[in-house]
This record gives C-alpha cells, structure tokens and sequence, in this order.
C-alpha cells in the first residue's frame, strides 16, 4: 500500500523558503534519532546549500512503532535542499497512509503489519543522481506486496527530471522503449517467461515505463513484481544504451557526453 504519485503534488505547492526549511527539520530530526518536536524545528535555521555532493549519500531512517504496525523507512540525502525536502515528504507520506490504514481497521491485527523501504542510489555523471526506492507492504499476505518508486534529479539546482527534460523529440520513444524492454526482459527471463504478462506489462505506453533512472551510458528502466512477471522473479530492470536512443536526440550534458 503506496502513494508514490498521489502524494507528489503537494511538493510543487511548496515555496522555495518552505522546502529549505523543511531540509533544516530533517536535518536536525535526523541528530535527534528521528525525534524531533515541531517546536524545535521552528528554532534551526534553514539548511543550505552544499556546493558539491559528497562522495557517499548520506541517510536517515524514519522508525515507528504502533498498535499493530511497525514501519522502516530509509531515506537518502542527496546534497541539494529542494530535493532532500521532496524526498523526506514523500518518505513522511509513505508513513503517514500506512498507519492511518492500519488505525482504519476495527482491530489491530494479530501479527503486526510492516512497511519496509530501502532505496539505492544511481549516479549517471557529475550533474545527475537517481535515487530508487524498493517498496515492502506486509499486511497479513502470504508475501509483502512489493512497490517501487523513481526520482531523478539534477543536483544543480534539486529540479526532478522528466523525460520531457532529457530527449528533445520523444515521437516514438515509447515504442523503442516497447520494443528494447520487451525483448530484453524476455532473455532474461528465458523459460520462465509469461508471454501475456510480459506484453501487458511492456505495452507501448509510457506508465509502463516512469519508473526510471539514468545509468551511465543510457536509462535504466525498473519492473515491479506483477508488472512482468510473477512474484517469484523479484524487480527486473533493463538499462537501454545512449546509442539506442539517439534518434531522439537526448540532451547529453546529463551524462557528462559533450
């Protein structure tokens, strides 16, 4: 159970100053243990900008513990305030509509429900960070449900990048993607494939597709468990080369590519 888009647009209404701020909470939430009264927060200055993204990306954990739930949700720092903020907003959602589902419930359940997130970071060049999040649900299945969600961003100024930012002409990039994946996917998954989940979930249309990030010579496509596959076969992704892309012209400085 999660909201990756819905919760999106909430960020967009935010002022500049307010994202800032935000990045201070977090910062200090993040020294205190993940406690941190609203209060306090009021009292910090505003984070700032870092000029460069340190080597490592640092991290913070969001923990929470109720009647009948349990949550542990890591989240990255990725140097640039205005994404950092984006990043811990969504991470706060994913929280928040877990446990209001599980206090909707008329009892707690027997075995408490989990909601696990962990995340790993892409870095196509010096101007480009991607960040993946891997998404665990268990609420009483045989198995977690599984989730995924993409932000992309250029570090310059913390703006999360669209394909619309990346390629100057996307007439016919859906199907190329369609037809790359598809065969891709169909290797990897060899005698284990399923032709009819394979097709619906390669289906030349870009939500099959917005789950992306930047390698670091192409894009890297990401498959939930379901979308192609069944369970067993865990997230699948394929990462499709500059070259193949060419025709539609991508703005290569966010690859470090003159």
């Amino acid at each position: 159970m999660h909201f990756p888009r819905a919760s999106l647009p909430a960020i967009y209404r935010l002022s500049r100053g307010a994202l800032y701020t935000f990045c201070g909470f977090c910062a200090l939430w993040c020294l205190h243990g993940g406690n941190v009264d609203a209060a306090d927060a009021k009292t910090q200055p505003a984070a700032q900008s870092r000029p460069a993204l340190p080597r490592g990306v640092d991290s913070y954990t969001i923990t929470q513990r109720g009647d009948g739930y349990r949550i542990n949700i890591t989240c990255p720092q990725v140097g640039t305030p205005v994404a950092d903020a984006e990043l811990a907003i969504w991470a706060r959602d994913q929280a928040a509509a877990f446990t209001e589902s599980v206090q909707m419930l008329p009892t707690p359940p027997p075995v408490p429900y989990e909601l696990v997130i962990t995340y790993e970071t892409l870095r196509a060049s010096s101007r480009v960070i991607s960040v993946v999040f891997f998404i665990s649900t268990s609420m009483g299945g045989a198995h977690p449900e599984p989730g995924l969600a993409t932000f992309v961003y250029d570090r310059r100024d913390g703006r999360r990048l669209s394909y619309n930012d990346l390629f100057l002409n996307q007439e016919g990039i859906v199907r190329t993607f369609s037809d790359i994946c598809r065969g891709s996917l169909a290797k990897q998954l060899g005698d284990r494939v399923d032709p009819a989940m394979l097709d619906a979930g390669t289906t030349p249309t870009m939500a099959n597709f917005d789950l992306f990030a930047l390698a670091e010579n192409g894009v890297r496509i990401f498959f939930p468990p379901y979308q192609i596959a069944p369970y067993s076969e865990g997230y699948l992704n394929v990462t499709i080369p500059l070259g193949d892309l060419a025709q539609f012209k991508p703005h290569l400085a966010f690859w470090d590519k003159p």
